[in-house]
């Protein structure tokens, strides 16, 4: 015969009685109403810095995710025009043909690589200017969470 799960208590009966560790918690009536971090009291006395650290990583987790996307096409693109490159150089009936078409491939990768790191430079920039303000709303958060503001 199994053991039947433990009947966990309910959010009222944690967070709403006064013999709760949560009692005068401002934060303990949002479990109720859903919000995630009244359920974590080091959350729910942070609330406002919490939220600034969730936006400051939602934006670095977008931007890198842009970085690998783009590295990831460009990468592609490369291998790409690196085969077709070879395949002329092979091909070539001549060695100026094979001379040549090995300069193209030099040339054309100087050129896809310098406007790559413009196009990572910018994502970066992106990224950058998205987690700037996470100071400002730490400093903020601050002054919401301090007693009497």
């Amino acid at each position: 015969m199994t053991k039947p799960a433990p009947a966990w208590p309910s959010a009222t009966a944690l967070f709403g009685t006064a013999g709760s560790p949560f009692a005068g918690n401002p934060f303990a009536g949002n479990v109720l109403a859903g919000n995630p971090l009244a359920a974590n009291p080091f959350a729910a006395g942070h609330h406002h810095a919490m939220t600034a650290w969730v936006q400051l990583n939602r934006a670095m987790l977008e931007g890198v995710g842009k970085l690998q996307q783009e590295t990831s096409r460009f990468v592609i693109r490369r291998l790409e025009d690196d085969l077709e490159r070879q395949r002329q150089i092979l091909e070539a009936e001549s060695p100026e043909q094979a001379w040549q078409a090995y300069a193209d491939f030099a040339r054309q990768a100087v050129e896809d690589y310098t406007a790559e790191a413009g196009k990572l430079s910018e994502i970066a920039a992106e990224m950058q200017y998205a987690c700037s303000g996470f100071g400002e709303m730490l400093a903020s958060a601050a002054l919401a969470e301090k007693p009497g503001a």
